[in-house]
């Protein structure tokens, strides 16, 4: 891997070094593997038919049903998580770094947003767990927050988060608002051309709220510098690490106690197990990230792997794109339901892992000799107008990208 210089900026507020820069890629190349192994259980289980609720094993074997609900408490949802509040830290970056050049912001930012739309409707016709759409349309609330105090971001996202607990629980209320009564066949020509339903579906499930709610945090966490290796952010990542882990266990715990019932009523239980579910997202996503936080700062053999992470999270928006490809591929076009069926989902998730290490020697030599990956440079061509140099030249330096990879100074 290029070697990378450990310069500061001496320009107050977000810093950018090397060393936070890559604990920050490694946090992004992180989270698209814990997307990818998400998306390849979920897969599986629609292919083949089997019951996505965690409580009902179906006709999966025993090491299937384990891996399942592995999956489910600790992945899903919770890598989203960390890949949003991502979104926000880069906006933040690239903020900073705007401002820092005296160049205007909010029009490129807005620009970038357009061609993140349309490369995410290309990528919903192929895989339509896109969520490109989803951060292009959303992150527009950024630029209302751009002059925010890191209180008042602490504030908006933790009422964000509390109303999407409370759209979760009336979730049968907000739908018979936010679904209007059109016939089944209008409603899939809608969806199918404008994604729609994908989009109204965030309002009831409560994913808008909390998509929005993690930008803010992901820019507060930016102003704030939470990865700028001090001893008060030291002090913050073990209360992170400590704290999401209990509430973790305890979040987990009283979900199992109260069953795994349907949302179907806003019971006792169900309200109880609702607010634990979105405790248990948001303190394992801390926790995660604390981790691989404090294991990054070591000089061990855990910092060293972590290290294979870095590459992967700068080219973090074409790494997304391939997983699809891979996943359309898997499931759709090389395997039937059948012979799915009876390889199981542990050699599915093998074969996902697999491919991701693929991925992982492939962004290594890719960074190795470019200085972006080619989603990327695409992405910044068509954000500039013009054709972007691809080439690792000497002492260049890379600006922050929103999804693929934060700024790099280079050597």
């Amino acid at each position: 891997m290029a070697s990378l210089n450990t310069s500061t900026s001496s320009s107050p507020g977000i810093e950018v070094s090397s060393k936070r820069i890559e604990v920050i890629d490694a946090l992004r190349g992180f989270s698209l593997l814990g997307i990818i192994l998400t998306h390849t259980t979920y897969s599986f289980l629609e292919t083949t038919g089997q019951p996505t609720d965690i409580s009902d094993a179906g006709s999966l074997s025993t090491l299937d049903n384990l891996i399942k609900m592995g999956v489910q408490v600790l992945a899903t949802g919770k890598f989203y998580s960390i890949f949003s509040f991502l979104f926000g830290l880069s906006f933040a970056i690239q903020l900073r770094s705007a401002r820092n050049k005296g160049v205007p912001f909010v029009g490129r930012f807005v620009w970038r947003l357009a061609i993140l739309l349309v490369i995410g409707y290309i990528h919903t016709m192929l895989y339509p767990r896109d969520v490109l759409q989803i951060y292009a349309l959303l992150g527009l609330v950024l630029i209302f927050c751009v002059d925010w105090s890191k209180v008042k971001l602490l504030i908006g996202s933790a009422v964000l988060l509390v109303i999407s607990v409370l759209v979760t629980v009336f979730s049968a209320q907000v739908e018979a608002v936010v679904f209007p009564p059109i016939t089944a066949a209008n409603n899939y020509a809608i969806s199918d051309v404008f994604g729609v339903a994908k989009f109204a579906f965030l309002i009831p499930s409560g994913r808008m709220f909390v998509t929005i709610a993690l930008f803010m945090l992901g820019l507060y966490a930016g102003k704030r510098n939470i990865f700028k290796l001090t001893p008060e952010n030291n002090t913050l990542h073990n209360r992170l690490f400590w704290w999401g882990g209990i509430f973790t266990v305890l979040s987990t715990g009283i979900i199992g106690l109260v069953g795994f019932a349907g949302f179907g009523s806003a019971s006792g239980a169900e309200v109880v197990k609702i607010i634990c579910m979105a405790v248990q997202k948001l303190a394992l996503s801390a926790f995660f990230v604390a981790a691989i936080v404090k294991l990054f700062q070591g000089e061990n053999f855990i910092s060293a792997a972590l290290q294979w992470l870095v590459p992967v999270g700068r080219i973090g928006l074409t790494v997304y794109v391939t997983q699809s490809l891979f996943m359309v591929g898997f499931y759709e076009l090389f395997l039937e339901p059948e012979t799915l069926s009876a390889v199981g989902l542990a050699f599915s998730v093998v074969v996902t892992l697999l491919f991701y290490a693929g991925q992982m020697l492939f962004a290594h030599w890719w960074m190795v000799n470019y200085r972006l990956g080619p989603l990327e440079w695409l992405w910044r061509s068509l954000t500039y107008m013009k054709i972007q140099p691809i080439r690792k030249s000497r002492n260049s330096i890379i600006e922050a990208d929103t999804l693929g990879g934060t700024a790099v100074p280079l050597k």
